[in-house]
């Protein structure tokens, strides 16, 4: 086995990628890696780095790559592209720059040692220039369009399970659902690999928002989507990824879905907010009333509580389930003036014994005895 050989096995395995000859690549399985990048007028610094590895790209200028990502095609005017990949065995450095001819000029150093660019530098740099490309997301939207044209949806998001950025998983993402109709079965697939190789919540966030309207329309496929939704910490950017599905005006069974998720909401505002965004659109019916009312019932702060209640009393034609489920509700709000303030909103629809004794068993919960007088009075 030639150095180049060895040197190029060395390198698949620390890149996560087979070798040219295997044709194919292979899910990196790599973790704990430090990926930065950082980009301003035209310049690029990007690194990747962990325990094994370090892979550091510096530019300038517009780099255009070869087609099959196997190195670089050219560079604009005064433009540079440089490349150094170390581990415990290697050492490679490559620095590109376009010649007055229009050419491309290779400095390539193995080892310290400057080589000629040949066949067997080629086949070095081969690997390196696809995670390059890959994990960068450089030039995301034609590539996309490539793989596309040569192996459709499924070839995409077999390329995506070789990324390791986030950001580039995401981008990858974005240019499928943009570019494709991707069938429902890929759609789940899309939105699986969304919630395993996106790890920032405001990425995932970002592209399950901007997903919506293509899994909105198609029901199959929101399963998965919502799986994925549920799974975003932040407080924040999971209630602005449901609310933008609200404020679609989906159907029934997607706002069932949204409240499902809606419990998984840590902040007390956050989940008021989206329930009272919700509200409208709810229907009295035992899919939106139970995910609804366990959603309201953990909601520690008694103002938060109180406006969701009250936004549900907007409907003025309740049943007596969702009437009972909310005067049970009531008596977990702590405030009196809050507590007050929903019953008397809701005393216009209590009718019939059993409403009448769960409105006055609510009222007795209410420790302010000048609330607790309106609150009766309002019955009258």
């Amino acid at each position: 086995m030639n150095k180049s050989t060895l040197t190029l096995l060395i390198l698949s395995l620390a890149l996560g990628v087979h070798t040219a000859d295997a044709r194919q690549s292979t899910r990196s399985g790599k973790s704990g890696s430090n990926i930065s990048m950082n980009r301003n007028d035209g310049s690029m610094r990007w690194i990747r780095s962990n325990d094994d590895s370090r892979l550091e790209v510096e530019s300038d200028g517009e780099i255009r790559f070869l087609d099959d990502d196997s190195g670089i095609q050219s560079i604009s005017s005064g433009g540079y592209f440089r490349m150094i990949f170390t581990d415990r065995d290697s050492d490679i450095r490559l620095e590109v720059r376009p010649t007055r001819g229009g050419g491309l000029e290779h400095v390539y150093r193995l080892e310290g040692r400057e080589l000629a660019y040949d066949d067997d530098a080629r086949q070095t740099l081969q690997p390196i220039f696809l995670t390059i490309v890959r994990e960068t997301g450089l030039y995301v939207n034609e590539r996309v369009a490539r793989i596309l044209r040569e192996g459709g949806v499924s070839a995409v998001l077999s390329e995506v399970e070789q990324i390791e950025s986030g950001s580039a998983v995401a981008r990858y993402l974005t240019a499928t659902i943009e570019q494709a109709d991707p069938r429902e079965s890929e759609l789940s697939q899309i939105a699986e690999l969304a919630q395993a190789r996106i790890a920032s919540s405001g990425t995932r966030a970002r592209f399950l928002g901007s997903a919506a309207p293509k899994y909105l329309a198609h029901e199959a496929s929101l399963p998965a989507y919502f799986d994925a939704i549920r799974t975003i910490q932040s407080s924040g950017d999971k209630t602005r990824t449901l609310t933008a599905i609200v404020e679609a005006d989906p159907g029934a069974r997607t706002i069932s879905m949204v409240l499902d998720v809606a419990s998984t909401i840590r902040s007390s505002g956050d989940r008021s907010r989206l329930l009272i965004a919700a509200a409208p659109h709810y229907t009295d019916t035992q899919a939106h009333r139970v995910p609804f009312f366990e959603a309201v019932s953990t909601i520690p702060s008694s103002g938060d509580h109180a406006r969701v209640l009250r936004a549900i009393l907007a409907h003025d034609d309740l049943s007596e389930a969702t009437l009972q489920a909310i005067l049970e509700s009531v008596k977990s709000i702590s405030s009196s003036g809050d507590a007050s303030r929903v019953l008397i909103a809701a005393a216009g629809q209590i009718e019939g014994e059993r409403l009448v004794d769960a409105y006055l068993s609510a009222a007795d919960t209410i420790g302010s005895s000048g609330d607790r007088s309106r609150v009766l009075a309002a019955i009258m």
